[in-house]
């Protein structure tokens, strides 16, 4: 039989869980009643507090010491417009820039002839045992058109190459390197204008300098690039090696086989081998400087040769397979998708030409291009080149993206 209890919550089920409930409900309040009954920790929270007023306070003071303690650095005020007189001066086809006084600011390199210089300095030409009037390297401002330094440097300038390394030390400097005429090779250091090496050249007396002067890897190991310069003697071209460091010659003078010729440059192939590119004629002629270094040197030369390159060359009159439609009469490099292309312009057309395999990649006619073309940034981050055809009213003004030409009359 059934108990009491059994019957009676079997008899009445909602009162038997009504009382559960109560019983439950009671429980939770005693616990709550021992929670509140146990000590609290008021030294945490003031601890907690303390902390971060103080990290508030360390926030706000490196803050201020920074805004206002520790000065910026002095930059003075870039002028949108500036400009420099040189009365009864010759100016040279060469500019350059670099941040000469430490400003973030480009600053401005030249080359200019004159019987004494500006009034920013007291150096005259026979103070650097020159006749006037000699050669003079400035360099000016960028901000506002201030001459920082210059000095005479040449009796009468020819080749000039900047922002080459100079070693010094344990640190590394930048120099100028001019070549002037008839028989000087100096190196000027770009952020002082003192000379750091000085000697006369060891070309022939009766020999001209050609083109530029031209940067090479620096196959001695001195910290600098080595420098080529080409020369003609009646009608012979030679190619003379220079170490960047030093100035002094590295081996003898070498012959490149070739009758004379102007407007040469220096090509690297992309892989990696360097070629001196020069117009004959109606064709384009190059020599490996590799070549030219193991003659001049009497050794083997850690410089490279590109074997497309060398199938293409002719051993003996040094012409390339690629001919030219007229006489070449400007060439150039142009950046391509990778490495550097060549743009010629020849008297019957101009052709841009793949860096490695030389195929054009177009060619247009223009017979008469009467200046050198111009690079620059005629659109937003795009790099156009400028070819000028024509005079008068037949003037045509071509501007293209190396993806083509595109003329407009003016």
């Amino acid at each position: 039989m059934m108990g009491s209890k059994d019957l009676e919550a079997e008899i009445h089920p909602l009162k038997n869980e009504d009382k559960r409930l109560q019983e439950n409900l009671g429980s939770q309040t005693t616990k709550e009643d021992n929670l509140k009954g146990l000590p609290r920790q008021p030294g945490l929270s003031g601890c907690r507090t303390v902390a971060f007023f103080l990290s508030l306070f360390v926030c706000l003071f490196v803050v201020f010491v920074v805004s206002f303690i520790i000065p910026c650095p002095d930059r003075p005020a870039s002028q949108g417009t500036w400009r420099v007189y040189y009365n009864a001066a010759v100016t040279y086809d060469f500019l350059a820039t670099e941040d000469i006084n430490r400003d973030r600011i480009q600053d401005v390199l030249f080359l200019y002839k004159n019987t004494n210089s500006s009034n920013n300095s007291n150096l005259s030409c026979a103070d650097e045992g020159f006749s006037s009037p000699c050669t003079f390297v400035a360099a000016v401002s960028g901000a506002n058109g201030s001459v920082l330094w210059e000095r005479p440097a040449a009796q009468d300038g020819a080749l000039v190459q900047c922002a080459v390394p100079q070693p010094q030390g344990g640190r590394t400097s930048s120099a100028c390197i001019l070549v002037g005429r008839p028989s000087s090779f100096v190196a000027v250091d770009v952020f002082t204008g003192e000379t750091l090496w000085s000697h006369p050249s060891s070309f022939g007396g009766n020999a001209s300098i050609l083109s530029s002067l031209f940067r090479l890897p620096d196959v001695d190991a001195d910290g600098a690039p080595d420098l080529l310069v080409l020369t003609q003697e009646e009608k012979e071209v030679s190619g003379y090696i220079y170490s960047g460091s030093t100035g002094h010659q590295i081996g003898h003078r070498g012959s490149l086989g070739v009758g004379g010729t102007s407007g040469s440059l220096l090509h690297v192939t992309r892989m990696g081998a360097h070629y001196i590119l020069f117009p004959c004629a109606s064709s384009l002629c190059g020599r490996s400087v590799k070549g030219l270094h193991e003659t001049v040197t009497g050794r083997g030369s850690p410089l490279k040769r590109d074997p497309l390159w060398e199938g293409m060359l002719n051993a003996t009159t040094h012409g390339l397979l690629w001919r030219s439609p007229g006489a070449i009469r400007y060439l150039m490099t142009v950046p391509g998708k990778v490495g550097e292309d060549l743009l010629l312009v020849s008297s019957e057309a101009c052709v841009l030409l793949d860096g490695q395999e030389l195929a054009p990649r177009w060619i247009f006619s223009a017979a008469r291009v009467l200046r050198r073309p111009i690079l620059g940034y005629y659109k937003p981050d795009t790099l156009a080149v400028v070819i000028e055809n024509g005079t008068g009213i037949d003037r045509q003004v071509g501007c293209t993206c190396f993806r083509g030409p595109t003329f407009v009359h003016s």
